[in-house]
């Protein structure tokens, strides 16, 4: 018992960190400039016209208001 909780702790703290490590990339990765241009250029592709994109706004691990 005793080393299966261990083994649920290790892995826990391993996603934990994970997860840190993905956030700490992903932010200064994805601007808004870059998810604009995805979402315009896919969109454009799936729909066969021009598309416009308003405001974005991009948040990790926080609330949207």
């Amino acid at each position: 018992m005793k080393k299966a909780l261990t083994v649920a702790v290790v892995l826990f703290i391993v996603a934990a960190v994970v997860i840190a490590g993905l956030t700490l990339f992903a932010r200064p990765y994805l601007t808004d400039e870059r998810i604009r241009s995805y979402l315009v250029v896919t969109a454009e592709k799936s729909l066969g016209r021009k598309v416009g994109l308003g405001t974005i706004q991009v948040a990790s691990l926080r609330a949207f208001p």
